[in-house]
């Protein structure tokens, strides 16, 4: 869990990631499709950071 805002608040997310093949050398595309309820668009840029972290690693 991940603490998200003053004390005691916390967030706990499930996500689905899927794959899907670029043109090579083209990098990665990021798309946020919320299906159900209302996830604070914040969240974002820290799960693209560790996306790119399993991307780098491999």
């Amino acid at each position: 869990m991940k603490q998200s805002g003053g004390q005691g608040q916390f967030v706990d997310i499930s996500i689905t990631v899927r794959f899907e093949t670029l043109e090579a050398g083209s990098g990665y595309e990021f798309k946020s499709e919320i299906i159900r309820g209302a996830v604070p668009r914040n969240y974002n840029p820290g799960v693209m950071k560790r996306l790119e972290e399993c991307i780098s690693s491999g």
